[in-house]
């Protein structure tokens, strides 16, 4: 079982997502943070690893915003 099969099993979505990007599984952290917005919403954590990913700015304002 992979890091990420593990950290998904226990619903820790931010630490799958990082897990996926931190391997340079770039296009599969995309579709997963995708899903993770369908199921559950977006997060700050999230958030920042996407903008991160796509060398957005917005990304971090909205993470900002979000978490309050």
């Amino acid at each position: 079982m992979t890091a990420f099969e593990m950290l998904n099993e226990l619903e820790m979505f931010d630490e799958a997502a990082e897990c996926l990007y931190g391997c340079g599984k770039y296009t599969q952290a995309e579709n997963y943070i995708k899903d993770i917005f369908a199921k559950q919403g977006e997060t700050a954590p999230i958030l920042c690893l996407l903008g991160e990913m796509n060398k957005d700015d917005s990304q971090y304002e909205k993470a900002w915003e979000l978490s309050g």
